[in-house]
């Protein structure tokens, strides 16, 4: 606001000339100190969406069937079919008998995770084969535990056996 009003002072002082006082600043140093202020808007802006495309391009880099994706609506899928000319992605979600394929715009893809290997045949939701759920690590970790005291038990037996042989000799 009071930018505003020097710049009016101003314009009003230059069209006055009884007055012989001078009334603030110049007008070049208004325009100077305006042209600054865009540059300051406009520049960071630039920067910002110069290392924004980049990563978009990066991410449609890693964009391929395989591909696991989650869209900008959330919806969590494995891309099965990608068109460049329309510029669309198809994407398969849902597990068991509820599996859809939905087609998307390349732009609504938000993340892309690194194509899964072909040889890994699983549904999406869909645990993988090589990863165990939470209560069959705690099963697995009692079995090692009771094979353990098992195996330290077969040991004190055959060290007791081992020492009455030898007493008994």
């Amino acid at each position: 606001m009071y930018f505003l009003n020097l710049l009016a002072e101003s314009v009003t002082s230059g069209s006055s000339s009884s007055q012989a006082q001078p009334t603030g600043l110049p007008s070049w140093v208004i325009w100077i100190v305006f042209a600054l202020l865009i540059v300051v808007l406009i520049v960071p802006s630039y920067f910002r969406n110069k290392k924004y495309r980049k990563m978009q391009e990066e991410k449609m880099a890693k964009l391929g069937v395989g591909a696991r994706v989650t869209t900008i609506g959330m919806l969590y899928g494995e891309v099965v079919n990608v068109d460049d000319e329309k510029d669309l992605v198809t994407i398969k979600t849902g597990y068991g008998d509820n599996i859809s394929y939905v087609t998307f715009l390349k732009t609504a893809i938000s993340q892309v995770e690194e194509p899964i290997s072909q040889t890994a045949e699983t549904d999406v939701y869909e645990q993988p084969k090589n990863q165990m759920t939470f209560e069959e690590a705690i099963k697995a970790e009692e079995a090692k535990e009771n094979a353990e005291s098992q195996n330290e038990q077969v040991e004190e037996v055959k060290e007791t056996t081992e020492t009455n042989g030898d007493q008994q000799n």
